[in-house]
């Protein structure tokens, strides 16, 4: 497990719940879970790989997200199996680590999985699309384009995906 933040609360005797959250690269929007489970879980919000608080090279590769994930597992177990609550991306990766690594977790939870095919994720975009203020679509959809043609370092790729996520965050969350 390189180096990922990880933010600790709640209970200790508590079972632990381990928070998986979406984008990948959009980590803290689950603290007001984290907070309402707090009196009676012992809550571990980590930030994912390429994520803010955790900067990584790469890979940003699905196996690496599963090794990441079963080390902070085996770190968090306390003689019992976690619980996992992942939203978005990190619902899938609940379920990839629980096919991966079967019967290490006592559940997973999975809140809206992001787009598991292309047609949904052409309607997710496009609704992204629809919420943003024209010339904030323009912005995105520009580094959009940049961060599928950048060439070079897996860091500058990286920079152009969170440009785009502080373009897109403040509609991304909105029912």
């Amino acid at each position: 497990m390189r180096d990922l933040f990880v933010r600790e609360s709640g209970n200790p005797k508590g079972p632990t719940v381990i928070l998986l959250h979406g984008g990948p690269g959009l980590p803290g929007y689950m603290c007001t879970l984290a907070e309402r489970l707090e009196r009676d879980a012992f809550v571990v919000d980590y930030y994912q790989r390429g994520s803010l608080k955790s900067p990584s090279p790469g890979p940003f590769k699905i196996d690496d997200h599963v090794r990441d994930l079963d080390a902070l597992i085996r770190r968090y177990t306390r003689g019992r199996k976690p619980l996992l609550i992942g939203s978005s991306w990190g619902a899938i990766l609940a379920l990839c680590y629980a096919a991966a690594k079967p019967g290490r977790i006592a559940k997973a939870i999975v809140i809206g999985t992001g787009p598991l095919d292309k047609a949904c994720s052409e309607k997710f975009s496009a609704t992204i699309a629809a919420r943003l203020p024209y010339k904030e679509h323009l912005k995105a959809r520009a580094l959009k384009a940049r961060f599928f043609s950048a060439k070079g370092s897996a860091a500058r790729r990286g920079a152009l995906y969170l440009e785009w996520c502080s373009v897109i965050f403040r509609v991304y969350n909105k029912d």
